[in-house]
């Protein structure tokens, strides 16, 4: 497919517009929007952003392959588009009335469950965020440094931890994926433990590297964390993020708190090759066809425009670390930290091909129900006189008759393929052809097919949850 990138980035900008257009129009009812004025005005910006991109989709639809000065025109725009729409996000603040829905306790629940009992808390808190960002922090922290800053001695002492979910994704499961990385910062013990490793952080380095490092480590953790638990879904929704950005410094730059975006999203792409973990696609990109690769080799294949013509900055000189001793050793401490008491194997990815067979019609996928175990017994026992059905036979076909619970990751997962697979190139049908729908009426439908497939997403979540109550 011509410029496959491009026309998904594009989908991707107006999805946040949709979304952010949702978010104001669903959390306006208090005295503090002063009628519908503010709301108004955050409409006629989301309305200017689309025009921009709706012109960019029509040079798309007529340029044919674009040629690489081309590519970094385009995803220069398409990542201009993508910081109107998180300055916007900064000002979400004047539509009072958020809240978190309780899918998303549940989803941080489900994934704070894979701790150890000693090392995981209790309870994590959600805060909606005017930042386009996800962030972990402790609030006792916060709130003790407002006070000693003004030496008002206080005994606020008890762990907060807090996620932050940027306003819009509140009903976007598929991002909240990133959620799992910022769980990965309250684990302090296995923080410190790393931080400690004198194998990790050469002596001799300077005061400054071993603060970045120390930084470094820290974020690469919480990324296998997340992997572990989410599976292929946590480097997709990082990925599509990553890739929003390219236009504008490239994902080549590390910051005194980050390494850069490629060697995170490499050792992630690491991680999963090392433990075989790859959901199948049924389409393919560059001959890549799991989940994974999908988004890896897509920012790969990205990267070499960036480093053609946007000459991102390199102020920062990378401090010196083995990354091979750094990913085995942080990946040996996840798999001590994380036991999620299976292996995946082709009968996993069975059941994830099962589920999104059912989501694609639009169907929840809290449970899955074994059709084949199904269909051997009543194979086995159809023809089977009565008298020879014993207490075996029967609990055999109770067990072919039940639905068992699907787990948050494959939920995930297969709520990614199903974008992938579905969703996005229904889009690129919707909105790069030359119908006479208007591009108004084109979003109308898009929103409301993404709105669609949230709510399945949200049901299975919570869902699961009550089928794991009713086991429990």
């Amino acid at each position: 497919m011509e410029n496959h990138i491009e026309k998904i980035l594009c989908i991707e900008v107006l999805e946040k517009i949709s979304r952010m257009r949702r978010y104001i129009f669903s959390h306006n009812s208090s005295p503090k929007t002063e009628g519908k004025e503010i709301v108004s005005l955050f409409s006629r910006a989301l309305d200017a952003t689309q025009a921009n991109l709706e012109s960019l989709i029509k040079y798309l639809i007529n340029s044919g392959i674009l040629n690489p000065y081309e590519k970094a025109t385009v995803s220069r725009r398409i990542s201009n588009a993508f910081f109107t729409i998180i300055k916007l996000h900064e000002q979400l603040q004047l539509i009072y009335g958020e809240w978190v829905r309780p899918e998303t306790h549940t989803f941080i629940n489900e994934v704070i469950e894979f701790f150890p009992s000693a090392r995981k808390n209790k309870k994590i808190n959600i805060i909606l965020t005017n930042d386009y960002m996800f962030f972990e922090s402790n609030l006792s922290w916060l709130f003790s440094a407002i006070l000693n800053n003004k030496n008002i001695s206080s005994n606020i002492a008890e762990e907060n931890p807090t996620v932050f979910l940027p306003k819009i994704d509140y009903d976007n499961p598929l991002n909240w994926t990133i959620l799992a990385h910022e769980c990965g910062h309250t684990d302090l013990t296995g923080i410190d433990k790393l931080l400690t490793n004198p194998n990790l952080i050469p002596s001799k380095v300077t005061a400054k590297d071993k603060i970045v490092l120390e930084n470094w480590i820290e974020e690469i953790y919480c990324d296998l964390i997340a992997t572990k638990v989410l599976g292929p879904a946590y480097l997709a929704s990082f990925s599509t993020f990553v890739l929003l950005l390219s236009g504008i410094e490239g994902n080549e730059t590390s910051s005194d708190t980050h390494p850069s975006n490629v060697l995170r999203i490499n050792l992630i792409q690491e991680y999963l090759d090392s433990k075989n973990i790859k959901i199948p696609l049924t389409t393919s990109y560059l001959g890549n066809s799991d989940l994974s690769s999908y988004y890896y080799f897509m920012l790969e294949n990205y990267n070499e425009t960036s480093r053609k013509f946007l000459n991102p900055s390199t102020s920062l000189s990378s401090p010196s670390i083995d990354m091979t001793l750094l990913l085995d050793t942080i990946s040996e401490e996840v798999d001590d930290l994380i036991d999620l008491n299976f292996t995946l194997s082709t009968d996993d990815f069975k059941r994830i091909n099962s589920l999104k067979n059912r989501l694609s019609k639009g169907i929840p996928i809290a449970s899955y129900h074994d059709i084949e175990k199904l269909e051997v017994v009543q194979e086995k026992y159809v023809n089977e006189p009565k008298n020879n059905i014993g207490l075996k036979e029967l609990n055999e076909a109770k067990e072919a008759l039940q639905e068992t619970r699907t787990k948050l990751w494959e939920i995930i997962n297969t709520g990614w393929i199903n974008k992938i697979e579905n969703i996005i190139p229904t889009t690129i049908e919707l909105f790069f052809n030359n119908s006479k729908i208007s591009f108004g009426d084109k979003m109308k439908i898009f929103g409301n097919n993404l709105e669609t497939n949230d709510i399945i997403l949200l049901k299975s979540i919570e869902s699961s949850e009550i089928f794991k109550i009713m086991e429990e």
